[in-house]
């Protein structure tokens, strides 16, 4: 099995999982910002204004984790 880095992770595995999820993260990221602007809502959250709130944090992973446990399920 080729190792990157030491982290028991296929190289082909990581570079599928690095190319979809950086298209997935796009995907997420980008279908949040229309529920946002068909809703009216500018910010998620208040503690930091411009910042979007916690959910502007994690969109792109809400996406890019279901992907990356059925890639990790089938590899090992």
């Amino acid at each position: 099995m080729n190792v990157l880095l030491d982290l028991e992770m296929p190289i082909g595995a990581a570079a599928v999982l690095g190319g979809v999820g950086a298209v997935l993260g796009e995907i997420g990221d980008l279908s949040f910002s229309i529920i946002k602007r068909q809703t009216g809502i500018k910010d998620y959250g208040h503690i930091f204004p411009g910042h979007g709130g916690v959910l502007d944090r994690f969109d792109s992973v809400l996406f890019v984790a279901p992907f990356a446990e059925i890639l990790f399920r089938t590899i090992w």
